[in-house]
């Protein structure tokens, strides 16, 4: 046995221990002897040395148990019976003085318990030091570094997620089940103006007015009584300062492992301006719908009073025009005999322009009726209305040798009436245009591009020169000479007008000589 283990003997006049206590000594001893050595946690029993010319003041290690190798990695037998210093070379260097602080223990019998960092041991120690005897310390220590370690880890983890919140211009929050403010980002911070410590806490009638605090609550509740996760539009909220803003909240749970909710989480976008912005907009609208409602009053008025206009003029013109065309008949009829040559050929030309200018009436009157009355919309076979149109065409003129083919299966949602109108005339546009053609032919067709329908005539005829195609669409406009090709400027001038009535658009593209190719398109876009 060593010193640390003798016992004096007994005086002679003290009457010898029972042998019952000396067993129930030696089993209590061994219970203790299994416990020390078989705890988990580090054991190591100091008694302090003091200083000599040659030592300075060190710690003698008396005793250690397994949990001392397993948490240190030092063996016992290495080190039991040493000094500190050289069992530990180094130590007395380290940043915190373990020899001063267990020696102060021994020798003033204070307990302490602190967490440490040795660096000569290369991990970090939850410590507990007592003094065990006279000069002697008792020290249990665990090794924590895993904990520290991931302490250290949620800590740069909680830093990180916090700088992300705080660079998110939304408004990002966490309340407790009571409602109170357990984290604000900057953005929220920013907002009223305060510090964490004076949002943490609080509940919403701190920073906002009743009303507005009372409608929140109802929306957190939703959230941590139910565990719903909620999307409100949270409008018109004023602050105590005043400040009204609106906002679109995202509010959702924060559950345990369990399931249960023990907080929630808000994300809230400041929407004021949108909301601003959509009332302007709402105003302008009424506003517009008034003026458009009225605009289109005036309008429906002006196109009444130009139908009345038109009629009336064509009537007005008629009358003379009949009478002018009537006389001139008679003076060739009844005295035509009397009449030189170059007389009866001014009575021709008088003829022709009276017949000219009837014809012109009727297309103004045409281009009057051609848009009158109301749309009745309708699913309309295009295909069957070209078919129907070219063959009637060829029925008219059947010395005439066209080749033409319709695409099956074109449909337009449209007012049929007004639709057959301007096939008829793209298709007898077609089929005079194509007249001095050797090799005729017209193509119906659906083609798509520039994200529409376009339902296409096109031939191989006359074709025109693209810098006047502004013209193809107005009234009395003609590219050709009449003696070419007869005709008033009236039929694309009406597609034009019935395509635009619809909301379409109507375009042609040509090539002198090489043929023409007119489309249009509707807002219900054509179908195959």
């Amino acid at each position: 046995m060593n010193r640390y283990e003798t016992q004096s003997p007994a005086p002679a006049d003290e009457p010898a221990p029972e042998a019952s206590d000396v067993h129930a000594l030696a089993e209590s001893e061994r219970r203790y002897r299994a416990l020390f050595e078989n705890m988990n946690a580090g054991f190591v029993l100091f008694e302090v040395v003091d200083a000599t010319p040659e030592h300075p003041a060190d710690l003698l290690i008396v005793a250690a148990n397994r949990g001392f190798e397993a948490t240190t990695g030092l063996r016992r037998e290495a080190v039991v019976g040493h000094r500190l210093r050289d069992a530990v070379p180094g130590i007395e260097h380290d940043a915190f003085d373990w020899i001063g602080t267990y020696t102060r223990v021994a020798l003033t019998g204070q307990a302490l318990q602190f967490e440490q960092n040795s660096a000569r041991l290369g991990a970090h120690y939850s410590v507990s030091a007592y003094q065990a005897a006279p000069r002697q310390c008792a020290v249990t220590f665990v090794d924590i570094s895993e904990r520290r370690r991931a302490e250290t880890a949620l800590r740069d983890s909680e830093a990180r997620l916090r700088t992300i919140l705080d660079g998110v211009d939304a408004y990002i929050y966490l309340k407790d089940t009571q409602g109170r403010y357990l984290f604000a980002n900057a953005a929220v911070r920013q907002l009223w103006r305060a510090e964490l410590d004076d949002i943490v806490g609080h509940g919403d009638e701190h920073f906002f007015d009743e009303a507005t605090a009372r409608n929140i609550r109802r929306n957190d509740q939703r959230v941590l009584e139910f565990g719903e996760t909620v999307r409100a539009d949270e409008t018109n909220t004023v602050s105590h300062d005043g400040r009204r803003r609106s906002y679109i909240s995202v509010k959702l749970p924060l559950r345990r492992a369990d399931g249960s909710v023990y907080a929630l989480c808000g994300i809230s976008t400041d929407i004021t301006e949108r909301v601003d912005i959509e009332e302007q907009i709402r105003a302008l609208n009424a506003g517009l719908e008034q003026r458009v409602a009225e605009r289109t009053a005036e309008l429906i008025a002006a196109n009444q009073e130009l139908d009345a206009f038109a009629y009336a003029v064509s009537h007005d013109l008629r009358a003379p025009l009949r009478a002018m065309s009537g006389f001139a008949s008679i003076i060739k009829e009844e005295h035509g005999a009397a009449l030189d040559s170059d007389a009866l050929a001014l009575l021709d030309e008088i003829d022709a322009a009276g017949a000219r200018m009837g014809a012109l009436i009727e297309g103004l009157l045409t281009v009057s009726r051609s848009t009158r009355g109301e749309l009745q919309r309708v699913e309309v076979d295009v295909s069957a209305l070209a078919e129907q149109g070219l063959a009637q065409l060829q029925r008219l003129e059947p010395q005439r040798s066209v080749r033409w083919s319709v695409e099956p299966g074109i449909f337009a949602y449209a007012d049929s009436a007004m639709l057959d109108a301007v096939m008829q005339n793209l298709i007898g546009n077609a089929w005079k245009y194509t007249a001095a053609t050797a090799d005729a032919s017209i193509r119906v067709y659906c083609d798509e591009g520039d994200g529409h329908s376009w339902i296409c005539v096109a031939d191989n005829g006359a074709g025109f020169d693209m810098r006047h195609a502004h013209r193809l669409f107005k009234p009395f406009q003609r590219l050709h000479r009449h003696d070419e090709f007869p005709g008033l400027g009236i039929g694309l001038a009406t597609v034009h007008r019935i395509v635009h009535r619809h909301g379409g658009e109507v375009d042609a593209h040509g090539e002198p000589g090489a043929g023409a190719t007119l489309r249009f398109t509707l807002p219900d876009p054509a179908t195959r």
